[in-house]
């Protein structure tokens, strides 16, 4: 018996949900041997605020301690909580406005997010940058060698990338040996990364494995990375039969899981095993219908629009669904697993804190931290 496929809606956020066809299992099995060995070469890095606060009267004339903690406090709440003309909070200064500096004091904040330098290693918490920022760390790099006056660094070389909009750890390799291996393992896909990331919606299921290839298309004039699923028994059931061409899409595996919901949002772990171009984000948005918190790119399927958030999401913010576009992209790289680095086969474990937007709308939306 022939079946008729009603005809996709036009409104439709996201195609059929492939959410079937992702693997539930539990995702982090492989690095549960690496979690089990003591982190000797753990590096936790001090608490960084990234906002500048600015001196002031107020804060240079305090008397005591507590007096100035109080004017600092509120000095950043000033900052923070933006209102617009209704009331309503808008979230344009939760990250750096890199177009109103220098360069020299570009320099000193990324000065200030280096995390560790070990082993030939030199790992950078990487700002957010956003949408119309035309600058990269790779712009500043004689500038940092510079800065670190550093006999053994005179040169660094960046070992994989980050999304403009994304946080988080940067790998570079001072040496020729340390660069070398470090290579080799991201090639044997045995450097692990774990992101924090919030999303719109709940994933279903909680955890489990993403294995749908991702192709890049032109949607509506603008390049964006799409699901290229196989076409098989299961998915004949929700895609047409097309010529595809296999060279153009690219194998792409996320595991993730849910660490907590709230207000019609959620906190999830993500772990990439491979590497394509904004990978987590079309993974999370159109193979489980859960967008990422800020990502007005891939929260629609066929157009470009500001994202839309649930009315409890709106309220717990304390936002407006007409600025919702100021919401930056939240998605911070916290963890980097190096196994078998050191001679003696021990791992490296580096750390990032959380970029401070997205501690904020945890802290907002009552999500529970991982432990």
């Amino acid at each position: 018996m022939n079946e008729k496929i009603a005809p996709k809606n036009d409104d439709t956020e996201f195609p059929p949900s492939h959410s079937k066809y992702v693997t539930h299992r539990a995702p982090f099995g492989q690095l549960e041997s690496i979690r089990s060995i003591k982190p000797k070469d753990y590096f936790d890095p001090p608490r960084q605020s990234s906002l500048d606060i600015q001196k002031n009267k107020d804060v240079d004339s305090a008397k005591t301690a507590a007096e100035s903690a109080g004017h600092i406090r509120e000095q950043l709440t000033k900052k923070i909580n933006v209102r617009d003309s209704l009331g309503y909070r808008t979230f344009e200064n939760l990250v750096p406005k890199w177009w109103t500096m220098t360069k020299a004091e570009i320099v000193d904040i990324l000065i200030k997010q280096i995390c560790f330098i070990r082993h030939g290693i030199l790992a950078l918490d990487k700002p957010y940058g956003g949408p119309g920022v035309q600058i990269s760390i790779a712009h500043f790099i004689p500038q940092i060698i510079e800065r670190l006056n550093n006999p053994e660094i005179k040169q660094l070389h960046l070992l994989h990338r980050l999304d403009k909009q994304s946080t988080g750890l940067l790998l570079m390799a001072y040496t020729p040996e340390a660069e070398q291996r470090l290579r080799q393992l991201m090639q044997e896909r045995k450097v692990t990364k774990q992101y924090l990331t919030i999303v719109r919606g709940i994933p279903k299921p909680s955890e489990g494995e993403i294995t749908i290839p991702i192709v890049e298309r032109n949607i509506c004039g603008t390049y964006k990375m799409m699901l290229s699923p196989d076409y098989n028994e299961l998915t004949k059931l929700v895609m047409p039969k097309v010529k595809r061409n296999h060279i153009d899409s690219s194998a792409a595996i996320t595991k993730y899981r849910v660490i907590d919901s709230n207000y019609g949002a959620s906190l999830v772990e993500c772990q990439p095993v491979t590497g394509v171009k904004h990978q987590i984000r079309t993974h999370l948005a159109h193979a489980l219908g859960t967008p990422i918190l800020g990502d007005h790119k891939y929260s629609h399927y066929a157009k470009l629009a500001p994202q839309k958030l649930p009315f409890a999401t709106l309220k717990q913010l304390g936002v407006r669904q007409a600025k919702v576009r100021t919401i930056p992209l939240c998605l911070h790289l916290y963890s980097i697993a190096i196994p078998n680095f050191l001679h003696n086969q021990q791992n490296i474990f580096i750390r990032a804190r959380l970029s401070h937007h997205l501690r904020y709308f945890i802290q907002g939306l009552r999500l529970r931290m991982i432990k």
